[in-house]
């Protein structure tokens, strides 16, 4: 693939094709499985590089329910083992991110309100 190609998900189901953007393969689309590629990786991802502040708790949340429907989606199937296993480290990863995220608002907090000047 060429560098500066990019992967932009038509959906985030991940049976949904996705568009290869380069001026050469824009016509081209290939269904996210093919890639390796499921619809809770890409909320997943998008939690774990946001940056602590007010929408991080919502990312968070996106991703957990993405993860959720896919368990759902999962139910009944066999041979998916390996996914089951990524998706259960992929909820531990959320709530080490949650807990470290809170720890972060709360000594921000403390900071502020130490350094903040007597009335």
């Amino acid at each position: 693939m060429p560098p500066d190609a990019q992967i932009a998900p038509a959906s985030q189901a991940h049976d949904q094709p996705v568009a290869l953007e380069t001026p050469e393969l824009s016509h081209v689309l290939l269904p996210l499985d093919c890639l390796g590629v499921q619809g809770w990786h890409l909320p997943y991802a998008e939690a774990l590089i946001e940056e602590v502040g007010p929408f991080l708790p919502i990312v968070i949340m996106l991703a957990e329910r993405a993860i959720l429907n896919r368990y759902f989606e999962l139910h009944g199937i066999t041979g998916a083992s390996e996914e089951r296993r990524d998706l259960w480290r992929a909820v531990e990863e959320l709530r080490k991110l949650k807990k470290r995220a809170h720890r972060d608002s709360l000594h921000s907090a403390q900071t502020s309100t130490c350094a903040s000047p007597p009335d």
